[in-house]
């Protein structure tokens, strides 16, 4: 073997010892999970290029840059009861799970996230939150969701705490 066609077999080698090393970091493919608990959606986790999601502490963050690893998404939008103080009430809530698509779970298989609630001002009202620990073929978490609701002119916050799931591939 000359020397140009070893060089190329080494390189050859080395991209396929990386690329097998980004494939095991991301998941070699696709997985589809079934929440169960207080809650029950699916969603899946698909290897590729998506967003970091925005800082859930921050209303006005944005998603951060698209890069590899493993991607979420959902078309799911289970019921889930909002809790109200009197004399308010909320019914027919969804949670829209589906609103959480498309943003990328952290390499410590993370996805924590607040979709935020507006109405005509600029401060959000509620929000849509989803935190999710991905542990190969496991995954546990909670929703939660709130919304303000005017009663005679004062503000109630409604809210269905934390509630808990955990999910199977």
């Amino acid at each position: 073997m000359d020397r140009r066609t070893a060089l190329a077999v080494g390189a050859t080698c080395a991209a396929l010892v990386l690329a097998g090393v980004a494939g095991a970091a991301t998941g070699a493919a696709a997985q589809t999970f079934r929440a169960t608990g207080k809650i029950a959606f699916t969603f899946q986790l698909t290897p590729g290029s998506c967003k970091a999601p925005p800082n859930p502490a921050n209303y006005k963050a944005h998603a951060g840059p698209a890069r590899s690893g493993l991607c979420f998404t959902s078309n799911s939008s289970p019921p889930l009861k909002l809790k109200c103080p009197a004399p308010g009430s909320i019914s027919g809530t969804v949670f829209s799970v589906d609103e959480m698509s498309g943003l990328r779970v952290s390499p410590a298989g993370v996805l924590h996230v607040k979709a935020w609630s507006y109405t005509s001002g600029p401060k959000p009202i509620g929000y849509s939150e989803l935190y999710l620990k991905v542990s190969g073929t496991h995954a546990s978490g909670y929703v939660r969701e709130t919304d303000t609701i005017g009663m005679g002119g004062a503000p109630l916050l409604c809210d269905s705490g934390k509630v808990p799931f955990t999910a199977h591939a």
